[in-house]
């Protein structure tokens, strides 16, 4: 009977002469209205990612209304509608979200932890450099606030990026932006 139960999760289902990719209980495909859900119930990558993510949330013992109002702040956060490419803006907020709650529950890997001094009067930075994460990541703390940026290309150095926020480290200096504040820090390890 059990077998049963997963098979249209494994087959897929079809909405409207559409396959549906996802289904968990914070994403039901037959009720997606929005262009984000829609395009996360049509793509296979898209829909591994949120199932990745309910499961992380089931772990920590979140319900279904907490996955869906979840999802709905993950959508509207990164405003990916807006995106020149929506599809890349999903899924990174996804595997951002992924990340954090990697990081909650320690499943994300052991990190490499450094503090940085940004200059006299300032809050200094914590980073915490997930190497085993997908994509490699960082956890970065200032203050009260806290997020999650994952790396990026550069021409040297490591780059990590997330939302207001970007951390590019160089022979030991980090030039970071925090929601709009630029500094140059030295990392104190």
């Amino acid at each position: 009977m059990r077998v049963l139960r997963s098979l249209p999760t494994v087959l897929g289902i079809v909405v409207a002469g559409k396959v549906c990719l996802a289904q968990s209980p914070g994403l039901d495909c037959s009720k997606a209205v929005s262009t984000t859900a829609k395009m996360v119930c049509s793509d296979k990558g898209l829909a591994a990612l949120d199932a990745k993510m309910t499961e992380l949330y089931k772990a920590a013992g979140r319900g279904p209304d907490t996955v869906a109002q979840q999802r709905r702040d993950l959508y509207k956060g990164d405003d990916c509608s807006k995106a020149s490419d929506a599809r890349a803006c999903i899924e990174t907020a996804y595997q951002r979200r992924i990340i954090a709650l990697e990081i909650e529950q320690d499943k994300a890997g052991s990190a490499k932890t450094a503090k940085l001094s940004c200059g006299t009067g300032k809050m200094p930075i914590t980073a915490s450099f997930y190497n085993s994460t997908e994509p490699q990541s960082v956890m970065l703390v200032y203050g009260n606030d806290h997020a999650v940026a994952l790396i990026a290309m550069s021409g040297s150095g490591s780059r990590y990026t997330a939302p207001g926020i970007e951390y590019w480290e160089h022979q030991g200096e980090a030039a970071v932006t925090w929601r709009g504040a630029k500094a140059t820090c030295k990392m104190l390890r």
